[in-house]
């Protein structure tokens, strides 16, 4: 990782210095070094959120989103919800709105635990806004299911629960859906 690291600051690669510097901080994430991943993600963005060398939109977008990833790690939903909104922002901005629903889902997920309904409708409203772009894209309508799954198991609604997971074939409609 160094090496690459080396290479690629040598080379002025900045997106792929930032993508191994994101490979840095899981690594850490996955040997459960929590803190330490965390720290080296925001550092890694605080160094780089302003460059414009960059020339991939998606870099701080997912730089952020991982970021918040580790902060749900370490029980912090406030500051999950403001990394999952930072990287809204970067993504509306950047005009990469395939990556808004998976943000939005995780949104949802940090007001439903935080039990904040008015949060999470206003958010989940904005699955409107990308569905209508391509109301059959699979990930999109995956990312509602799944949001509304949650719903209704952590809100006990089974009967919409189950009702939702007899419609999955009708709502996830697509081939890389597969049973």
């Amino acid at each position: 990782m160094n090496k690459a690291k080396s290479i690629y600051a040598d080379n002025d690669d900045i997106n792929e210095l930032i993508e191994v510097e994101k490979d840095y901080a899981s690594i850490y994430y996955l040997v459960r070094d929590y803190d330490k991943a965390l720290q080296h993600a925001i550092t890694t963005y605080e160094t780089y959120k302003d460059d414009l060398s960059i020339t991939n939109p998606n870099i701080i977008p997912n730089l952020l989103v991982s970021i918040g990833t580790f902060c749900y790690q370490n029980y912090d939903i406030d500051d999950c919800i403001k990394y999952f909104k930072l990287a809204e922002e970067k993504c509306i901005e950047n005009k990469t709105y395939k990556h808004l629903t998976p943000i939005y889902k995780s949104l949802c997920v940090m007001y439903i635990l935080n039990q904040d309904e008015t949060h999470y409708r206003v958010t989940y409203k904005k699955f409107d806004n990308i569905k209508q772009l391509d109301p059959d894209d699979f990930q999109t309508n995956f990312d509602i299911f799944t949001t509304d799954i949650i719903y209704y198991f952590f809100n006990e609604e089974y009967h919409k629960l189950l009702h939702l997971l007899d419609q999955r074939d009708t709502l996830l409609k697509h081939d890389q859906y597969q049973q």
